[in-house]
């Protein structure tokens, strides 16, 4: 670098001016593209994650209202009068009672907005199905069921202690779930996931099911438990709740994990598939499921890195059951900032070979006085006295200028009054030459 602006000093002034500007301009547009880059960057991993965390906002809200909207559902129908009043008459197996509940049940589950794998049904006080129905993510209608034991179900439990409505995140087993035909769309099968936990956070996972659950007393005038009635969305092999948040809250990819498994998903596997039975990766399981707390950031999602939030889904018993994922490809914001870096790097090149572009006619009409003062000295070095620069402005060259003119003027003058001493010295030397030869013969002649 030392011997480079050694030989560039030595160089050229317009080499040497040309070449300072560009480095001048290549500093500064290069040092401040580096500040825009890394302020645009920064802004932009900040609006990456505030982004992703709008979306698990609304994600969750999307959830939340789903089970606001089975909830009513169960609510509706035990304040239905038509179902209270046929309640204690279905649970002493008259037909034409169970018949009445049952076009209620098929009124209510057949709402469009419902939509995807519903279960509804009306229980005896001690939790055996009077009658139910399913719906399929397809639209289709289950025949009745008019048999089936939920009374194991905790939630059923919990609800006939305490008398009270409940509706949360819970865990179906596989066992009551064959009792509504329903086993086989909750059943999943196990695919190797890079980076997952060495074994299931719950032994369930694969054929149990993941889904919201409503549950609500039926109370009689006497304020005897005579029933419940449960609604229930399930989420295993379903996509309507994810395809529902992506679709309509522009959310890029959501999940929901029954414990660390992908029940319901729209995120892509290694064939574009949806990548149900892959598994959530160790870090996000120790951290969601085990912690019990959110997780954010970027995180090892099927077969790349996502900008993740993670939060745990918890049942009415506030236990961890599974979690709730939303999340933007890493890659796509990686190429985002390298979009915005080629596009800062392109305009620091752009402003560089403009000021080179520049720099040639001003370096040209800086040095123009020089060259002007460089020719006039060889002129004068070759006597002529009469030589000038032209001279304009009040800058360093322009005084440079009138101090040559000048310095000429003066030389003109010694250079005359040189001349003319030079004169008088020779006349005295003629005239002492001439007293000499005079005065040889004078002594002679004296003597």
């Amino acid at each position: 670098m030392q011997r480079f602006f050694s030989r560039l000093l030595e160089g050229q002034l317009q080499v040497i001016l040309i070449v300072s500007f560009c480095l001048i301009a290549a500093l500064t547009v290069g040092l401040n593209a580096w500040v825009m880059s890394h302020v645009v960057n920064q802004y932009l991993a900040e609006a990456q994650d505030d982004r992703v965390a709008r979306d698990m906002d609304l994600a969750y809200a999307f959830y939340q209202l789903k089970l606001a909207e089975i909830s009513a559902v169960a609510q509706r129908f035990v304040r239905d009068p038509g179902v209270i009043q046929n309640l204690p008459a279905a649970v002493e197996g008259n037909d034409q009672a169970i018949r009445i509940i049952d076009q209620e049940i098929t009124r209510k589950i057949t709402v469009p907005s419902l939509g995807g794998t519903h279960l509804v049904g009306v229980l005896d006080p001690g939790g055996r199905i009077l009658v139910a129905r399913v719906l399929l993510s397809s639209g289709n209608l289950s025949p009745l069921i008019s048999s089936g034991d939920w009374g194991d179900l905790q939630i059923f439990k919990t609800m006939f202690s305490d008398k009270e409505s409940l509706e949360s995140t819970e865990v179906f087993p596989a066992s009551l779930l064959a009792q509504v035909g329903l086993e086989d769309q909750a059943l999943i099968t196990f695919k190797d996931t890079p980076k997952a936990a060495p074994e299931p956070f719950d032994p369930r996972e694969g054929s149990a099911g993941l889904g919201l659950a409503s549950i609500a007393p039926a109370i009689d005038e006497a304020g005897q438990l005579i029933g419940a009635v449960i609604v229930a969305h399930l989420f295993n092999n379903d996509f309507t709740l994810v395809d529902r948040i992506r679709d309509v809250a522009g959310v890029d990819t959501v999940t929901v994990f029954f414990g660390d498994l992908r029940v319901s998903t729209n995120v892509p596997d290694e064939q574009g598939q949806r990548a149900v039975g892959t598994r959530v990766s160790k870090e996000v399981h120790d951290v969601v499921l085990v912690g019990g707390q959110d997780y954010k950031g970027e995180a090892f999602v099927v077969k790349e890195a996502y900008i993740t939030r993670y939060t745990p889904l918890r049942d009415h018993l506030n236990q961890v059951v599974g979690s709730l994922y939303v999340g933007a490809r890493l890659s796509a914001f990686e190429q985002l900032l390298k979009n915005v870096n080629n596009r800062v790097t392109l305009i620091a090149l752009f402003s560089v070979s403009l000021a080179a572009l520049v720099a040639v006619p001003v370096t040209r009409w800086i040095t123009r006085p020089i060259h002007d003062l460089v020719n006039a000295n060889e002129q004068l070095a070759m006597g002529d006295m009469t030589v000038r620069v032209p001279v304009s402005g009040n800058g360093e060259i322009a005084m440079l200028g009138r101090s040559f003119n000048s310095m000429v003027s003066r030389l003109d003058r010694v250079q005359q009054e040189l001349l003319h001493k030079e004169k008088l010295a020779s006349m005295g030397q003629l005239a002492a030459g001439v007293a000499h030869e005079i005065n040889n013969p004078l002594g002679t002649i004296l003597l």
